[in-house]
């Protein structure tokens, strides 16, 4: 049975260097962000504040060498959007958590991802990670 995340609970999807580059303009992300067949992998807070969130991103092994943003969206967000988020421990990240496009698992739609991209702030940015 899926978890629901709790709706007042914050969502953090890290950006990684690519290219093209999601971060489109300053403190704006593309849509693309938010699309994934097997649903868009997020971090909840969990009760962490956004700094222990955040560097629970940079330490990470995964992510230390390739962490270019850290994007913030509340589950509230995803709600008022009709997406459905549960919570999906990993091994690497206890707060893990996913957000499919409706309670069937379904992708998030262009119009969906469009509209999380609209609500997304970046929390953190270090513009001299570039794709190699």
């Amino acid at each position: 049975m899926d978890i629901e995340v709790k709706e007042n609970e914050n969502l953090y999807r890290a950006v990684k260097r690519s290219n093209p580059d999601y971060i489109i303009e300053e403190n704006k992300v593309s849509s693309a962000m938010f699309k994934d067949e097997d649903g868009v992998s997020v971090s909840r807070d969990g009760g962490r504040s956004e700094k222990e969130v955040i560097s629970s991103f940079k330490d990470s092994p995964f992510w230390s060498k390739r962490l270019k943003a850290i994007g913030k969206i509340t589950n509230k967000d995803c709600q008022d959007i009709n997406l459905y988020v549960i919570e999906d421990p990993s091994q690497n990240d206890k707060y893990h958590s996913l957000i499919f496009g409706d309670k069937n698992k379904n992708s998030v739609t262009n119009i969906q991802a469009l509209r999380l991209s609209d609500k997304c702030a970046i929390v953190y940015c270090d513009m001299d990670m570039s794709y190699t």
